[in-house]
């Protein structure tokens, strides 16, 4: 399956893997990328925690998710994790969205922490509860 290039000074091959192993709406895949313990924030929701517990919810809410990144940068590399910033669109069977994505990667390359965030107007969001 083809991926979108993210940019060509961010290398992390984890970072790669989550987009595209989502894009094949392969959860379990993706959840295996995340640390034992690792933490999923959607937006509006609870934190999920755990590699089990993200792949159900991803088997649940995500289905027919696609997610195109556009823009990264490696907003902060600390003594026990790097963090990415990731920008791009979600587009689902009813809507296209405007989203970010902050990732933490731990220091043997799996993931700690994806929050994502919807970059739109409170406006432009509420439109989209008519679709559901």
């Amino acid at each position: 399956m083809p991926f979108i290039k993210l940019d060509l000074k961010m290398n992390e091959p984890v970072v790669h893997d989550y987009f595209a192993r989502f894009n094949q709406s392969d959860f379990i895949s993706t959840s295996d990328l995340f640390s034992e313990q690792g933490s999923l924030k959607p937006p509006f929701e609870k934190v999920i925690k755990g590699r089990s517990a993200i792949a159900q919810y991803l088997a649940k809410e995500a289905l027919g998710m696609k997610i195109f990144p556009t823009y990264v940068k490696t907003a902060m590399i600390a003594q026990d994790y790097t963090q990415y910033q990731i920008k791009g669109k979600v587009k689902t069977n009813y809507f296209t969205v405007n989203t970010s994505w902050l990732i933490n990667i731990n220091t043997i390359k799996e993931i700690t922490l994806v929050e994502i965030q919807l970059l739109e107007k409170l406006d432009d969001l509420l439109a989209f509860k008519s679709y559901k």
